[in-house]
């Protein structure tokens, strides 16, 4: 029971103090702003990443494809197409209409060129319209670059977040260790008093606990403001 009291009195103590030696100095401002610029950009980071992982999201696993079969084809070579193109292992589904078009729907778009080259075959010609050839691999083309772009970008998002973290790491440290050295000599007090390291320590590491809730509450607020401006 002793024990305990003991330790709550000498963590109340180091807090108190912690808290007494940060509003002493004049300088919390700039670390405060220092550790709130390093948490915004932090939050600002993880954000964006989130939302370029929904955007990769919100691009559609399946691609669906509309083939105009040609003017005057032939029953027989419409029949032969839907027959090989149901036979790919790439086609999810596929239906003819009777408005002279086949609906259907590959796996990925990355099958579109596999797709093409079958269409491209020239017993296929005379079934289905050549302008579809184009469209199709410009659609393909510009998912793969999307999905390039995205996909850098968010590389580079999740390095920009463990930046962040590390710099908020050194930051902390480094503010831990000035705050040390601008008491040295109480600190040296303490230990010749015969103060347990935990109750030399503890008063400098509650003035940068302190700091670095206060940066977080205010880069959180900053960019929950952001958010709602923005509409995001």
């Amino acid at each position: 029971m002793q024990a305990m009291t003991h330790g709550h009195l000498l963590w109340r103590r180091g807090f108190r103090r912690g808290v007494r030696l940060l509003l002493r100095e004049q300088k919390w401002r700039g670390q405060l702003l220092l550790l709130t610029l390093a948490a915004l950009a932090f939050f600002l980071a993880v954000l964006c990443t989130q939302r370029l992982e929904h955007m990769r999201a919100a691009f559609p696993s399946e691609l669906p494809i509309r083939l105009e079969v040609e003017f005057g084809a032939r029953d027989q070579d419409i029949q032969e197409f839907y027959a090989a193109a149901h036979a790919l292992p790439f086609i999810a589904t596929i239906r003819y209409t009777k408005g002279g078009a086949f609906f259907m729907t590959l796996h990925s778009f990355e099958d579109a060129a596999a797709f093409a080259q079958f269409v491209e075959l020239p017993r296929w010609r005379t079934v289905i319209a050549p302008s579809f050839i184009d469209s199709l691999q410009s659609q393909q083309q510009h998912l793969a670059y999307l999905l390039h772009v995205t996909g850098v970008a968010r590389t580079f998002g999740r390095l920009f977040v463990l930046l962040c973290i590390a710099l908020l790491i050194v930051t902390t440290f480094h503010l831990t260790k000035q705050a040390r050295a601008r008491q040295r000599d109480e600190a040296r007090l303490m230990s010749l008093l015969g103060a347990a390291p935990l109750a030399v320590a503890l008063p400098f590491v509650t003035q940068t606990t302190i700091l670095l809730a206060g940066a977080g509450v205010v880069a959180g607020l900053l960019t929950l403001f952001g958010m709602i401006l923005l509409r995001l």
